[in-house]
């Protein structure tokens, strides 16, 4: 039942990102937003946590529907077969995408992520 729920819900919110692109829609709600983050003593360090966040959030945006929605599901703590099962690709396939894209998504913040202050 729960990877049903998942499979409507991801199959919804595609739907929704075809559709908003096709109509240039930029109003989507960042990360920082939604993100409920406890205060801590230093505001440059939050800074730099939502910074990376907005960055990480931007990049995943960027990439291909299907990988997209691998990472959406991962970053939600979904195993790689129930990934698999909404996704409709085999485990080993979200397995090997999901290291694929962290690698990626690695080095990309390495060589040119967000500004370091």
């Amino acid at each position: 039942m729960r990877t049903w729920v998942y499979r409507v819900a991801h199959n919804v919110y595609a739907s929704h990102v075809l559709r908003s692109r096709r109509l240039n829609y930029a109003g989507a709600v960042s990360l920082d937003e939604l993100a409920d983050v406890p205060e801590r003593d230093n505001p440059e360090v939050i800074a730099s946590e939502q910074q990376a966040v907005a960055w990480l959030h931007q990049t995943i945006r960027r990439l291909k529907a299907p990988d997209a929605q691998v990472m959406c599901l991962y970053l939600e703590d979904i195993d790689a077969g129930e990934i698999a099962e909404i996704v409709g690709i085999s485990p080993g396939s979200v397995a090997t995408r999901i290291h694929r894209i962290k690698t990626i998504l690695a080095r990309m913040f390495q060589n040119g992520g967000p500004d370091e202050t």
